[in-house]
């Protein structure tokens, strides 16, 4: 997928919920979309060829994390299960011997994966209910594409915020 589309950027909006000092529960849904080239294509005597395409990706994530507390800084550990909904459209169009082709095909398919994320909190405050974060996921997740082609929706994920424990324990 990242020879179509590359590096994607996703919004993710997510919240937790600390169930003892050191273990909480995440529960997030992010968005990517992204528009991609995904074919170069030789056939017969091709006057001219265009090629697009597009992915959506939706994704439900649910993260227990184990954290090590510290004084200032607090790193935490986790895995977990993503369910993702992937819409990807392609079109196709090519003027071969002097005929104007034209194909397009789109799906809607889900998928579950495995998440792992390893990750510090940095408090902004004295009772930690506001702490920027930085955090390196990986999932794990294949799914059937347009084409019929078997595409890898998981991959790594480098993520920056800010967290808002409402419901700090």
């Amino acid at each position: 997928m990242e020879d179509i589309y590359g590096t994607m950027t996703r919004f993710r909006v997510s919240g937790c919920r600390d169930f003892s000092r050191n273990f909480r529960f995440d529960i997030g849904l992010a968005y990517q979309k992204k528009d991609g080239q995904p074919y170069e294509f030789i056939y017969g005597d091709v006057e001219s060829f265009e090629s697009s395409s597009q992915i959506s990706l939706l994704q439900l994530e649910f993260v227990p994390k184990y954290a090590f507390r510290g004084t200032s800084v607090d790193f935490f550990i986790g895995g977990g299960l993503a369910f993702i909904s992937m819409k990807e459209k392609i079109e196709l169009s090519a003027v071969i011997d002097g005929e104007y082709m034209h194909a397009s095909d789109e799906v809607s398919k889900s998928a579950a994966g495995l998440i792992l994320v390893l990750g510090v909190d940095v408090p902004v405050n004295q009772t930690k209910t506001t702490v920027l974060y930085a955090e390196l996921s990986g999932r794990s997740a294949k799914i059937e594409g347009a084409l019929g082609d078997e595409l890898d929706i998981g991959g790594g994920v480098f993520e920056v915020g800010v967290r808002f424990n409402t419901f700090k324990k």
